[in-house]
């Protein structure tokens, strides 16, 4: 069979991954060719991505390199070294009169690496994360496939023994909340080598993790609000993960060590993103309100600046508003977001690495790492306004 080179039969919907839209797939041509830096790996991984996920059978033939070059807006140079690194990897072959024939990759895959998060896999930086860590291991013979699993904890317990009994090498909870101790039980006694994505400190579980550094990210956030003379702070995010708890303590800490304020009422608690409007609204309807509100993440805190900006508060104006994540989108917003940069990418090759490291030794001792966060100044912060 042909590929056919309109979008949505090339996208079609992938049960891999869950995404069920054209361009929502972090495997999809369309996501990836977004990002422009990647050049012949964009080509690459949205190919090796496509018959990975059966979207191509073993047999069919792939477009020529000029309509790859075409499709993807890159030369056709680029799209023969990303065909030249499929066939030394045996994705694909190529046949005389018959052009680039997929290969059967299942016969060079070895295991399966299930992520499990509770919520969607959104953002590009996750997608990021996800490339980062299945560029890894498939090198290795892993497949990795992401699989939301929601936060009803007995759904969830139902699910990662499902997928026990079928057979994984590996699993990678992303991130842990308070109530996954249950799950890393399961997985525990399945003997399943499984790494934490985020932080995960209970002295009860000697489970691996690797993290950005949450509480030195938002550190960073603090100290740069306190030196532009704000007292008053204000975060918002959702407390069930110990990322979150990370970066509200982080900010926390180091705002009051250096004279400022965040009142326990305004360390605000919010489920669901369509919260974030009822909470901001119900802050600044106060006779005291805070100088700076904290999202503590980029979605968040973009729900912060819509709510206030509907309102008719100026970003930064009459209040200031920070993030954490360094999505690219942030660029973009009301008032481009002072951010922190989170290194995902970095963060899913080394839980790659430490994955392969103990499928190979399952006796090496549990790992803690954490990778240091960037801060992004851009103009949704400024002098307090009052």
């Amino acid at each position: 069979m042909n590929w056919v080179l309109s979008p949505p039969t090339i996208l079609g919907s992938c049960n891999n991954c869950l995404y069920k839209s054209p361009g929502a797939c972090w495997l999809s041509p369309v996501s990836l060719s977004l990002n422009r830096a990647s050049n012949y790996l964009t080509v690459k991984n949205a190919v090796r991505g496509m018959i990975m996920s059966g979207g191509h059978k073993p047999g069919d033939v792939l477009p020529s390199e000029f309509a790859l070059a075409d499709q993807f807006n890159v030369s056709r140079p680029t799209v023969h070294r990303a065909m030249r690194e499929l066939m030394a990897e045996g994705m694909v072959q190529r046949k005389p009169r018959a052009g680039t024939v997929v290969s059967d990759p299942r016969k060079f895959v070895t295991g399966t690496v299930a992520v499990l998060s509770h919520e969607e896999f959104r953002s590009a930086h996750t997608r990021h994360w996800l490339s980062a860590m299945r560029d890894a291991l498939l090198y290795d013979g892993l497949f990795v496939v992401p699989y939301v699993i929601g936060n009803d904890i007995v759904r969830a317990e139902q699910f990662v023994r499902m997928l026990v009994q079928r057979g994984i090498s590996a699993a990678v909870l992303a991130p842990a909340n308070r109530s996954d101790s249950r799950l890393l039980d399961i997985l525990e006694s399945a003997k399943v080598v499984t790494v934490v994505a985020g932080c995960f400190d209970d002295p009860e579980m000697r489970i691996s993790y690797v993290s950005s550094d949450h509480t030195q990210g938002a550190g960073l956030l603090a100290g740069h609000v306190r030196e532009l003379g704000h007292t008053k702070a204000a975060i918002i995010g959702n407390f069930g993960s110990q990322d979150a708890i990370a970066r509200r303590d982080g900010f926390t800490e180091v705002f009051e060590a250096a004279g400022g304020s965040v009142p326990r009422r305004w360390q605000i608690h919010v489920s669901d993103y369509a919260s974030v409007a009822q909470v901001t609204a119900s802050m600044m309807g106060e006779k005291e309100r805070p100088s700076v509100i904290f999202g503590t993440n980029d979605l968040i805190a973009m729900e912060v600046m819509v709510a206030l900006h509907e309102r008719g508060f100026k970003i930064p104006g009459d209040i200031s508003v920070v993030g954490m994540g360094g999505e690219d989108w942030t660029r973009a917003t009301i008032s481009p977001m002072t951010t922190v940069e989170v290194p995902l990418a970095a963060e899913g090759s080394l839980i790659a690495r430490t994955i392969l490291a103990r499928l190979a030794n399952p006796q090496l001792p549990v790992e803690h790492v954490e990778l240091d966060c960037r801060l992004i100044v851009r103009e949704s912060c400024g002098a307090p306004a009052f």
